[in-house]
């Protein structure tokens, strides 16, 4: 699902179901596929092993003496918001998989994502993007599924708004149990905080070539900061600038040198 082809069958309220299940207790794996999938209701063959393996992607699950076995701790599913932090985490740590180069590809998009009238006109400029792998209207619909769900961005009307709030407010709330978390309520340059969004939110900052911030990460840094979570702050008097993808209805029009994180 997400190494090599991305499906529809594997939605994330489908893995959860699965961990869910396997949270309980070890189980075989036919019988959680009972369990899933019960004599009564219509079923789809492709739906319990796509979604079996794309748990097994995630490394959320293993099989062990013919038993399905949680590999992380029962926590992780505790609410769908830290099932949701930490396979964001687990999704997009591979940055040559299929899933995070197309997501990287769409936040960089901007506001040219919007001219593509439906998925399949996408899907033929994609076939000119990425030349070996199968990114059809199959793949980007299964895409659209985990990437609203991530946070990437906003779905409406089955379109995929680009907006990282959720995105980033996660792994926000992941950094505080660190180690050596972002500094907080203390303000520090600009050019930190992307040092600190490539290792914890790379698919942002992925094709970044110069100081200017895409659509998605602009949207979602505007958002954090109208709920005081963080303040973009503007000195002209700084060495340093980075651009906001322009909004000019907004306090933060476009220039911003430093950032203080609250959350």
């Amino acid at each position: 699902m997400f190494k090599n082809r991305m499906r529809v069958e594997p939605t994330p309220e489908r893995v959860y179901a699965l961990c869910r299940l396997v949270a309980r207790s070890p189980i075989p794996k036919n019988r959680l596929r009972e369990m899933l999938e019960p004599n009564w209701i219509e079923k789809d063959p492709n739906n319990f092993p796509l979604t079996y393996s794309a748990a097994r992607e995630l490394e959320l699950i293993s099989e062990v003496d013919e038993r399905v076995r949680l590999n992380v701790s029962a926590d992780v599913f505790n609410s769908f918001a830290s099932y949701r932090r930490f396979t964001a985490q687990q999704a997009l740590k591979d940055r040559e998989s299929v899933f995070f180069r197309f997501t990287a590809w769409y936040l960089s998009q901007n506001d040219n994502y919007f001219y593509y009238t439906n998925v399949d006109e996408l899907a033929i400029r994609l076939g000119r993007d990425f030349d070996n792998d199968k990114v059809d209207d199959i793949a980007i619909r299964g895409w659209r599924f985990w990437a609203s769900f991530f946070g990437i961005g906003v779905l409406h009307n089955l379109f995929l708004i680009p907006n990282m709030f959720v995105r980033l407010h996660d792994a926000l709330i992941l950094d505080k149990d660190r180690e050596n978390p972002f500094p907080r309520n203390v303000k520090v340059p600009f050019s930190m905080f992307v040092s600190w969004l490539k290792e914890n939110c790379p698919e942002s900052v992925h094709n970044l070539d110069s100081h200017d911030l895409c659509l998605g990460l602009s949207s979602g840094l505007r958002m954090l900061h109208d709920r005081d979570m963080v303040q973009l702050i503007y000195n002209p008097d700084s060495a340093e600038k980075w651009n906001l993808y322009p909004m000019f209805t907004h306090e933060i029009t476009k220039d911003v040198t430093d950032i203080l994180v609250k959350i």
